[in-house]
């Protein structure tokens, strides 16, 4: 009891007291309307949650969103199918205030148990098997409550660490160990082979993306014990292997959906079936997934915006292709069959198990009216794999990736002297990654536009006001955002469906812009002393009358001197040389008037006898700026 009452008090941001006082006095004993009781609905707040899992969630923030409407518009009228969720929106607002006027909560612990989740969760803990917390110890607890004390909004610091990140059975850690194992030893053969030096740092980069879909339909059915008898595993389609906008570039059989026209592999788009700015307005998420993905033309896509489409605004040559007939009740009819058959398979949320027919009749249910069947179920599945959050097992699988080639390099970093240095960083929306910019100055970020809460641009934005040298690319399949990306000064995009050779072209770009934007400095000796000056401050260095003049973005250097003392160093960070006296830094050049150098509050000559080398060199650096 000492342990329930201390975490008890812990969700309510207080004392064992506090949560002794609450369990024994209010819990099942004061009416909060009618004859309701905190635990009656703290415990329908809990059955709700697990009768729909995954797509509690999604349902929950759903009706909280039509709530606001509705008091900003009364005549707006709520789903049906939203019904128990806005009772259970209600019911939080109404207990949640009741406990708190009860035990005098403030503001901060109202706002932490203000939210369905907590609710439910002090029912779990009072009302069911206690197991899993009793086994740590009443210190553990306390200061587990101490740590998470709020501190003007924030906890002190984290909770104390447990070993969390683990597979939930034998199954699964077998196979994620042997794919563990397979990858660590391409990446210590990596290492090997290219690591030539001795007494040096490796970074080995891990990165994973925050999953928000099912796991493997195999491992999924073994581990809730699904039936999949009949489910050809053993053979799965084997464009599982190829790249992801292949699939649906391939899908769309070289022809637009949408007008009709001839597509080619690089002159079309990716559009959302259900439009983004639909499913990011009432969900405040876009579905990235495969089966609302579709690849049309340029045109098609402009036409259509945030429209939804259906069946009839389909091209008929399109459709005929697709499924041998135009006729849409032949076309509806199968959709609905094969959608029905899916779904008493328990198959219809796992793309990787559905034959290319069967992919093509879930994303066309999408296409058919609101309220038909099949395409409810496809929507719902949908839902249900957007929220169904990644658990412990990829964090564990990064570990043991991380732990098979430390223990595999383990004797050569003896002999050879080196250090490995593991990155992994892995950030589920663009909050918590601007959080960790305010303590880490990243390189370089891939910014895809889509994200849930802030968009890209939005979150670029923010970025560029707290790093002014970060390198911004921007991963899209919109274009139309290039104009508005001048806004963060972004480097460059990468349009989606990637082509390799671009890619791989843009790369080349980006490192180079990576590392001129590197911190350099050249050590000025003169006069009895010693002068640092950063190299990208560096305007340009200039010789007259035997003196030289280090002319920086700030400030200029003058001294007695000689250009050659330091021409080769500069020669390395990439200074130009345009007449017999003066090196230039390339980035700080504004034009290129005749025979003269115009730049950021200087100019100098072009001498005829450097003016030929100059301009190639010049005109290289452009190529890869």
């Amino acid at each position: 009891n000492k342990v329930i009452n201390i975490v008890v008090g812990n969700i309510l941001s207080s004392d064992s007291d506090v949560g002794d006082k609450f369990i024994n006095k209010i819990w099942n004993k004061m009416k909060v309307k009618g004859n309701s009781s905190v635990r009656s609905i703290c415990k329908s707040l809990e059955d709700l949650r697990k009768k729909n899992q995954g797509i509690f969630n999604t349902n929950y923030n759903k009706a909280k969103y039509r709530l606001k409407q509705q008091e900003e518009n009364k005549k707006l009228k709520i789903e049906p199918e939203l019904k128990d969720y806005v009772n259970a929106v209600n019911n939080v607002m109404l207990v949640s205030n009741f406990i708190a006027n009860e035990l005098g909560l403030n503001t901060l612990a109202l706002e932490r148990i203000q939210n369905a989740f907590s609710l439910a969760q002090l029912y779990t803990i009072i009302e069911t098997e206690r197991a899993g917390f009793t086994s740590t110890s009443i210190a553990v607890h306390k200061e587990n409550y101490w740590r998470m004390t709020a501190n003007k909004g924030n906890a002190i610091c984290c909770r104390l660490p447990s070993d969390s990140i683990r597979p939930f059975d034998g199954v699964l850690r077998k196979s994620l160990d042997r794919q563990a194992w397979e990858l660590a030893k391409q990446i210590v053969a990596n290492v090997k082979e290219n690591a030539k030096f001795n007494g040096g740092i490796i970074n080995i980069a891990i990165a994973i993306e925050q999953n928000k879909f099912a796991f493997s339909a195999n491992l999924d059915a073994i581990k809730k014990g699904r039936n999949l008898d009949k489910v050809d595993t053993e053979n799965p389609n084997e464009s599982n292997w190829t790249d992801k906008n292949e699939r649906i570039k391939k899908a769309s059989l070289g022809i637009c959906p949408y007008t009709g026209a001839t597509l080619g592999d690089s002159d079309g788009e990716i559009d959302h079936i259900i439009p983004r700015a639909s499913t990011k307005k009432q969900l405040g998420t876009i579905f990235n997934n495969e089966a609302n993905l579709i690849y049309v033309s340029q045109v098609g896509n402009q036409k259509k915006k945030n429209q939804n489409y259906f069946l009839k605004d389909l091209n008929k040559f399109y459709l005929e292709k697709k499924f041998k007939t135009s006729d849409i009740k032949v076309i509806t009819s199968t959709i609905e069959e094969t959608v029905s058959s899916l779904k008493k398979k328990g198959i219809l949320g796992y793309w990787e198990l559905l034959n290319d027919f069967e992919r093509d009749c879930v994303r066309h249910a999408l296409f058919l009216d609101f309220s038909n069947e099949a395409r409810v179920e496809v929507e719902n599945t949908l839902k249900s794999l957007y929220s169904s959050k990644v658990n412990g097992s990829q964090g564990w699988f990064v570990r043991q990736i991380v732990d098979k080639v430390q223990n595999n390099l383990k004797e050569w970093c003896k002999t050879t002297n080196n250090k490995l240095d593991f990155n992994y960083h892995h950030f589920g929306n663009a909050e918590v990654f601007l959080e960790k910019c305010k303590t880490t100055a990243f390189d370089l970020v891939f910014m895809d536009i889509e994200l849930p809460g802030l968009n890209g641009m939005e979150t670029s934005k923010k970025l560029r006001q707290m790093d002014s040298k970060v390198v911004i690319v921007f991963v899209t399949n919109m274009a139309s955002f290039a104009i508005e990306g001048y806004q963060v000064n972004a480097f460059d995009f990468i349009l989606k469906p990637l082509v390799k050779q671009t890619f791989f072209m843009k790369m080349d770009r980006i490192v180079e812009k990576i590392k001129s934007e590197e911190d350099c400095f050249i050590s000025l000796s003169y006069a009895h002393q010693q002068k640092l000056i950063n190299i990208n401050e560096l305007v340009i260095v200039d010789v007259r009358d035997h003196y030289i003049e280090f002319v920086l973005k700030h400030e200029t250097v003058r001294f007695r001197g000689s250009l050659k003392n330091y021409e080769e160093q500069l020669y390395a960070f990439g200074f130009l040389k345009c007449n017999n006296h003066s090196l230039v830094n390339p980035r700080f050049i504004i034009k290129v008037d005749k025979d003269m150098l115009i730049m950021r509050d200087y100019q100098t000559e072009i001498t005829r006898n450097k003016k030929k080398q100059f301009l190639e060199s010049f005109a290289l650096y452009l190529g890869k700026h």
